[in-house]
């Protein structure tokens, strides 16, 4: 199976069950824009995107549980950034687990 079925399939089998906020109609709506729009992209790929705009430093702040989404930051200037993420993965529960750098 290619990397987009998979990602795809993932999608429809992790996050469906998930979204009961949806009414059908909705999640359809959704469902059809994510096969037509959205295209998976590694973590690499969004870190290299950064430093290939000319991002002096890029990093992922945050993932979530299920792997889907990510923040990540882009530095203009090589110094360390203002907000470190502390070791180990950060999820829902750990949000709030940054610390500020003076």
């Amino acid at each position: 199976m290619a990397r987009r079925d998979e990602y795809l399939q993932r999608f429809r089998s992790v996050n469906r069950p998930r979204w009961t906020m949806l009414t059908p109609d909705e999640w359809a709506h959704n469902y059809h824009q994510l096969t037509t729009s959205d295209f998976p992209e590694t973590q690499a790929g969004w870190l290299d995107l950064g430093l290939e705009a000319g991002f002096a430093r890029a990093h992922e702040l945050f993932e979530d549980p299920t792997g889907f989404y990510r923040v990540f930051r882009y530095d203009r200037q090589g110094a360390a950034p203002a907000l470190m993420k502390k070791p180990g993965r950060v999820g829902p529960a750990e949000a709030g687990n940054f610390i500020r750098r003076a």
